[in-house]
């Protein structure tokens, strides 16, 4: 559209369809941006309940005291105690390449004279299930070979096996360590003691050797 300013005839006419056109992006761009805020604003309030409850309620609940209503029970509280000692285990004896119970199956078959799974299954306190399970793993990554003697497995460790042994020793201390600290050493040791004792008793009220 061509606009005709009094004063200077044709020579003053304008292309007013451009700055019209600017003032309209403009207007269009702040209306654009305007809603963007509002938008903005009302997702970060509408979540500020969700952020309250993750970084300060959280940490309100995580410090909370609450009643235990378990902490008497022989169940829970082994279970709670089976899981600390293990995940803590396995922190400890990972620079060995293996898991802690395969760790002291092979340590017991390098320090037994008689190498028989039944053996193995009353000095750890395992089934023969699952001390063959254990034992069928160690061959596979050639810890120890199984040979047949007159109707018995006789397992034997091989050079791996011992040349794993320093460092099996070394987890074993490591372990003593982490828990005479945490725990202290006497309360450890008869923690210890307790339990064996305990599982003694529940495996002879089953009927199981």
């Amino acid at each position: 559209m061509w606009i005709n300013l009094p004063g200077k005839g044709l020579g003053g006419c304008v292309w007013r369809p451009v700055r019209l056109g600017v003032i309209c992006l403009f207007l269009f761009c702040g209306g654009c941006i305007y809603n963007l805020d509002f938008i903005i604003l009302g997702y970060f309030f509408s979540a500020l309940p969700d952020v309250w409850v993750k970084f300060v309620g959280m940490t309100w609940l995580k410090d909370l005291d609450v009643y235990r209503p378990y902490s008497d029970s022989l169940y829970f509280s082994s279970a709670s105690l089976a899981r600390q000692t293990e995940k803590l285990a396995r922190e400890i004896w990972a620079p060995s390449g293996l898991s802690p119970s395969h760790a002291h199956l092979l340590w017991v078959i390098m320090n037994t004279e008689y190498r028989y799974p039944t053996i193995f299954s009353k000095s750890l306190s395992l089934s023969k299930s699952t001390v063959t399970r254990l034992l069928e793993k160690l061959e596979q990554d050639g810890f120890v070979t199984r040979d047949i003697y007159e109707r018995l497995t006789v397992v034997n460790p091989t050079d791996k096996a011992w040349k794993l042994l320093p460092m099996l020793m070394a987890c074993e201390r490591t372990f003593a360590e982490h828990c005479n600290r945490l725990l202290g050493k006497k309360e450890a040791a008869c923690l210890a003691c307790a339990m064996d004792e305990a599982a003694d008793k529940l495996r002879a009220r089953e009927g199981c050797a």
